[in-house]
Order: structure tokens, then sequence, then C-alpha cells
């Protein structure tokens, strides 16, 4: 996120992240495995800090994973579960 070198990681991403820089309400990005979904909402969350992002993530490893890039970058979020 901090690396003046990075680069997409596709085109899709890219698009995404784009579409949150310029504040569009709502943005689903459907990307195969590998293909940066991660980095999209981070970035937005990064770019937007006032702003509320929501993610739904259907695994508990995938919200320890997101909780782990989230506290790195320090962004604040609460997890809800059911």
């Amino acid at each position: 996120l901090k690396d003046p070198s990075a680069t997409w990681t596709s085109d899709a991403q890219r698009d995404a992240v784009l579409a949150t820089a310029s504040r569009c309400n709502d943005v689903v990005a459907i990307l195969p495995t590998g293909g940066g979904k991660t980095m999209v909402p981070l970035i937005s969350a990064l770019l937007h800090p006032h702003s509320v992002s929501i993610f739904v993530l259907p695994f508990v490893s995938l919200v320890h994973d997101y909780e782990r890039r989230l506290d790195s970058y320090g962004i604040g979020y609460t997890v809800f579960t059911s």
C-alpha cells in the first residue's frame, strides 16, 4: 500500500480501486483467487478514513487475515459475527 513501485494485481483490481477512490457509493469486485480483492477495501479505507466500509467475509480465517491487515495499517474496525 505504501510502496511507490507497487503494481496492480489485475485490471479488475485497478478498476475497483479507482471506483472507490472516486467515491462511488456501491462497488462490487468479483475477482478470482489472487486477483487483488483484499486490497480494494483497504485502500478505500485509507483514502476515506471517515467513511464506513462493510466487509462480508465467509470464513473465520479470512476475518483474522483482515484483522491482521487492518491492524498493520492502523485502520479501526468492528467485527460482528452470527
